[in-house]
């Protein structure tokens, strides 16, 4: 879309990155906003914190995974592979 629209690549991902990363505080912000505003305190107290939590890392983790590996590894073959 960046080149099609004459855009700021580095923006558009940095942007995103930005996003991605913010979103590990601002999920559980939002949920304990929108849940409190809807609903009773008890459902509040019954959500499962944890696995939000370890949802969060999981992704957080991948990405700085494949981001660790990109950076690492000089291959034109794991680049053809890594992005297919």
């Amino acid at each position: 879309w960046c080149s099609m629209f004459n855009a700021d690549l580095a923006l558009s991902v940095t942007m995103t990155a930005i996003s991605t990363f913010m979103s590990i505080f601002l999920l559980p912000v939002n949920l304990v906003i929108y849940a409190t505003s809807s609903y009773s305190g008890a459902v509040v107290k019954s959500l499962d914190w944890i696995a939000l939590f370890v949802s969060l890392i999981v992704v957080i983790s991948a990405i700085l995974l494949g981001l660790y590996c990109s950076y690492t590894v000089k291959s034109h073959k794991f680049n053809l592979l890594a992005n297919k």
